[in-house]
């Protein structure tokens, strides 16, 4: 959270707009606290890493009946697996045992969905487009 406050600020002031409240006004300091963070959190491996998931799903052939996805996306590894089920039992049945032996560098999510375009309508973050936000990121 404290990351992405920083960054609206950073994005405010290059807009010429006010910045986010409790973030630092100096822009060396804000950009150091930035950088840190960053760093610390991955963030350009992770949402480039969730660029490639869109990838992915969009690509995904999927049978009608499969409206369960399971995205497991390593971080470290920078690899995103997707599997799709159509019992919502079983999906949550790996769900739950790939949630027991995650760790900090992989997000695990279960989505039941009737179609790739109301996955898109229900989950629009994985959908976005980061390039412009990570451009700034890297800027920075």
């Amino acid at each position: 959270m404290r990351f992405f406050a920083l960054m609206g600020a950073e994005v405010a002031h290059r807009e010429g707009e006010p910045l986010v409240p409790d973030t630092p006004t100096n822009a060396g300091e804000r950009r150091a606290e930035i950088r840190r963070l960053a760093k610390k959190l991955r963030v350009i491996e992770r949402l480039s890493a969730y660029g490639e998931t869109v990838r992915v799903l969009e690509d995904q052939v999927t049978r009608k009946d499969e409206r369960h996805f399971l995205l497991d996306l390593d971080v470290e590894k920078g690899m995103l697996a997707v599997r799709t089920y159509s019992n919502s039992a079983a999906a949550e049945e790996f769900y739950s045992a790939l949630e027991g032996e995650a760790g900090t560098e992989r997000d695990i999510v279960l989505v039941a969905v009737g179609s790739m375009a109301a996955l898109r309508r229900a989950y629009p973050n994985y959908f976005l487009d980061t390039s412009v936000f990570l451009d700034i990121v890297r800027d920075v």
